[in-house]
């Protein structure tokens, strides 16, 4: 087994890496057009990578190529958070203004 392999995981980190940006992408353009019953599961999705990328064995990640490789990723998640959380500002104010109307009762169905 030479030296020169990288540990099996790593395409798999990688990929983990992208589908968070992919979904933080998504979750922000999901509460801007206000499709709020989609958040909870996109929401989850984002939760179950991010807990599955707490337990990478990070001394696998020190060869230099994915060194450099989820350098540019982290640099590109960053990038893309900074531009999730601004848009998120853009929009609070309809996310405050939804969790502060009422709850609908269960009469709330009928138009009369």
């Amino acid at each position: 087994m030479s030296g020169d392999r990288p540990p099996p995981q790593e395409p798999d980190v990688l990929d983990r890496l992208l589908q968070v940006e992919r979904l933080l992408s998504q979750l922000t353009d999901v509460v801007k057009k206000g499709n709020w019953e989609t958040i909870p599961d996109i929401g989850f999705e984002l939760v179950e990578r991010l807990e599955w990328l707490k337990t990478i064995d990070k001394g696998s990640m020190n060869t230099p190529l994915r060194i450099k490789q989820l350098g540019e990723i982290q640099r590109q998640l960053e990038l893309n958070a900074k531009s999730c959380l601004a848009r998120l500002e853009q929009i609070k104010p309809l996310i405050d203004a939804f969790a502060k109307k009422p709850a609908p009762s269960p009469d709330d169905h009928r138009l009369t």
